[in-house]
């Protein structure tokens, strides 16, 4: 089933009708648009696309992690899915910097225009709000090898990664809602996505997510802070998290990496 053949009610229940109308509220000049044309442009605009360089270090511990579990040698497959402007899929690879040569990550999101961002590779980094200074890009070591400083002030710094990057990442248009992702990964990231739709849209997206792993591959989904509340709608959310057995996924059973990693499981 496509989303092209999904009935609209059907669709808007995995949505979740109230974010939806929500979203129509503080776009009055799309009341007349056709409904396809609303829900087209609520999956594109109305869904936080905020992200950031190297923000979730315990994930990116994680993902280190997971790339060492593959022999020597073997390449590894990396997805991040929802990767809006590109910024995640850019610090998996710094990240990863020294095992860069065996693994390739593929950027994906349902929204043409922050993709265009992404492979242009140009950022204009606010160095007032990069709060955790062990993680600034700088910290990596990476000027001139992964990117290049075009400009910096006392206030920001703008750069640009380098061509030489897309032998190892790239970004491609792509609805996970809809399908499976084009090919088959070994760790897929998906942060800050399920969370965005209601039960069956989630359900829905676990089981293409499932298809789009390798046999014992893994995915990475939100990794909360400890002792820290996000209030009911994420704690419930998280709370679903802990088991996901039904949906073909089994937690790694290790105490070194976060609970929301899990592996592929047949169903």
């Amino acid at each position: 089933m496509t989303i092209e053949n999904t009935d609209i009610s059907e669709l808007l229940e995995m949505l979740g009708p109230k974010d939806f109308q929500r979203f129509l509220k503080y776009k009055p000049e799309l009341a007349d648009k056709p409904i396809e044309e609303q829900l087209t442009e609520y999956r594109q605009l109305g869904i936080d696309t905020q992200t950031g360089f190297l923000r979730n270090e315990r994930a990116l511990e994680s993902i280190n992690w997971l790339i060492r579990l593959h022999n020597t040698g073997q390449n590894v497959r990396i997805a991040s899915v929802g990767c809006s402007t590109g910024e995640e899929a850019y610090s998996i690879l710094m990240q990863s910097w020294s095992q860069r040569e065996r693994i390739k990550v593929v950027g994906y999101d349902i929204n043409p225009p922050v993709l265009e961002t992404a492979k242009k590779g140009f950022y204009i980094l606010n160095l007032e709000l990069r709060e955790h200074e062990g993680w600034r890009i700088d910290s990596l070591g990476l000027e001139d090898q992964a990117y290049k400083i075009v400009e910096e002030t006392g206030y920001s710094q703008d750069i640009q990664f380098l061509d030489d990057l897309s032998r190892h990442l790239s970004f491609q248009v792509h609805d996970i809602l809809q399908d499976p992702l084009p090919g088959k990964f070994d760790v897929i990231v998906a942060l800050n996505v399920l969370i965005h739709y209601a039960q069956k849209g989630r359900e829905r997206i676990l089981a293409n997510l499932h298809e789009s792993l390798n046999t014992g591959g893994s995915l990475l989904l939100d990794t909360p802070k400890p002792n820290r509340s996000y209030g009911r709608a994420w704690d419930s959310y998280l709370d679903w998290l802990k088991d996901l057995s039904e949906f073909g996924f089994e937690r790694h059973l290790s105490s070194s990496v976060p609970v929301n990693v899990y592996k592929r499981i047949e169903v």
